[in-house]
């Protein structure tokens, strides 16, 4: 993506509160930074939530987002279509059909929880798989570590760092609903997260 492009992705960009956007090439990709507010924003057809201190790296066609890469701080996302690659410091996942919720910890440790959609896992720099999900709400929120040896790890972790209205909200400003309002209404769903 060369800087006029960026600049022309800024015509596309909805904000609902003030950041800092870095429109300049790094490594084909829009930077998008926060300072303390929290953020949302939608490009294309696809839409963005990033939390107080948090950084990403945008590849995208000005309509679908091609990869998100997690650069520091937690972000949620959701996607129009077509499949997509995150990348953070311990994963990398092919996702599809997606909204996705990412934290990091530590250089070593990054939080993801797979709202709805489907993802494949592997470690960053490889094909190799670590685990494969499909969740319809929520289904398996999962802490991936990297130990000091250098292997990943994985364990099922729950953190109520994210709410469904946040999802319904980003899914709203491209004029979609959340894939799990149906779910919710054909069954009552105990759940540590926010509703």
């Amino acid at each position: 993506m060369t800087r006029r492009d960026s600049l022309l992705a800024l015509g596309t960009l909805a904000t609902t509160m003030p950041f800092t956007l870095h429109a300049q090439e790094y490594k084909g990709a829009l930077i998008i930074e926060t300072d303390h507010e929290e953020s949302r924003f939608k490009i294309g057809k696809d839409a963005f939530l990033l939390r107080p201190n948090s950084k990403i790296a945008l590849e995208h066609d000005g309509v679908f987002t091609k990869a998100l890469s997690l650069l520091g701080g937690g972000a949620m996302a959701v996607f129009g279509g077509g499949e997509k690659k995150v990348h953070t410091k311990t994963f990398t996942a092919g996702i599809r059909g997606t909204g996705i919720y990412l934290q990091e910890y530590a250089d070593d440790m990054v939080y993801s929880c797979l709202c709805y959609g489907k993802a494949d896992y592997h470690a960053p720099f490889s094909l190799e798989p670590l685990l494969s999900l499909e969740a319809i709400y929520h289904d398996k929120p999962i802490q991936i570590v990297k130990t000091s040896k250098g292997k990943l790890e994985y364990h099922e972790y729950h953190e109520p760092n994210h709410s469904d209205d946040e999802l319904r909200r980003l899914e709203k400003m491209c004029g979609r609903e959340v894939p799990f309002e149906g779910y919710l209404k054909d069954k009552v769903v105990k759940t540590p997260y926010k509703r």
